[in-house]
């Protein structure tokens, strides 16, 4: 497993991220939970955002053991009142926003004529089309 001080070959990163508050988006694995724990590995705390709870308190051990902190946040980005329980949810945990990596994807493959308005409105909100409200 990679950290944040051994990224560059021979040496090390200093991210800056100590004391700093990071969304991520499609926490619960793949790129996400690997994302989440280098952020934790360089200090960062960590707000896991994912459709699925048990990956994401995974995710967040993993987080946790790598030396940051994280709190999981299930939640659906397709569903409109989710940004704004996100935030909630970080603002609650860590008291503040620093940045965030809006890495949540999916890909339904189907011929254009069998697409239907609701499936194309999921893809698009949990693709990006969800903005992430922070004052």
């Amino acid at each position: 497993m990679a950290t944040a001080a051994s990224a560059v070959p021979g040496g090390s990163v200093d991210l800056a991220l100590e004391g700093c508050t990071v969304i991520v988006t499609g926490a619960g694995s793949g790129i996400g939970a690997a994302t989440a724990r280098l952020l934790g590995a360089a200090g960062a705390s960590v707000v896991l955002v994912g459709r699925r709870e048990a990956p994401l308190r995974q995710s967040a051990g993993a987080v946790e053991q790598a030396g940051g902190h994280a709190v999981p946040v299930p939640a659906d980005l397709a569903d409109r009142g989710s940004p704004a329980r996100i935030v909630a949810a970080a603002l609650a945990a860590f008291g503040r926003i620093d940045g965030l990596v809006n890495n949540a994807a999916m890909c339904q493959h189907r011929p254009l004529p069998e697409w239907e308005a609701d499936g194309f409105d999921e893809q698009v909100a949990t693709n990006g089309g969800q903005v992430i409200p922070h004052a």
